[in-house]
């Protein structure tokens, strides 16, 4: 007779992080080691999410927190990608505010940055005062996307 412990999976489900074991990612550069772009996402250590190793082994550096959140949504929405998934290095902060300064060049035939198109549209203009009723709040901080984090 079968054991009825074989009819049911006992194991404890898959914590979100070890969806995340094993995902090859692509890096903007080149392993010194071995001079290839892919490398596998780790477990963490300490306050590291995940840590990122090439396929020959060597450490390139740990996953940021935006990255990690954002490659979970990723596979928990539609499961784990056949391929690579690239990840950029550097701040996000940085990066919008590159992605400001080239929409602050850029115009729509109307005369109008599309800086200023979307930062209207998103309720958010710094440099407007429509309103008397304006509070001296602020938007909160955005969130660091260093390689430290």
């Amino acid at each position: 007779m079968n054991d009825l412990t074989d009819l049911f999976d006992t194991a404890p489900p898959a914590e979100p992080s070890d969806l995340l074991i094993g995902l090859e990612v692509k890096l903007p550069d080149k392993c010194p080691s071995c001079e290839r772009h892919v490398a596998l996402i780790g477990p963490g250590v300490a306050m590291h999410k995940a840590a990122l190793r090439c396929v020959c082994g060597r450490h390139r550096g740990w996953v940021s927190n935006v990255s990690y959140a954002f490659l979970q949504k990723i596979i928990s929405t539609f499961g784990r990608p056949g391929t690579p998934i690239a990840i950029q290095r550097g701040s996000a902060i940085a990066q919008i505010a590159k992605q400001d300064e080239y929409l602050k060049r850029k115009f729509t035939p109307e005369g109008v940055s599309w800086y200023d198109v979307i930062t209207e549209a998103s309720g958010f203009a710094p440099e407007s005062t429509s309103s008397s009723e304006e509070t001296n709040e602020i938007a909160p901080a955005p969130i660091d996307a260093g390689e430290g984090n």
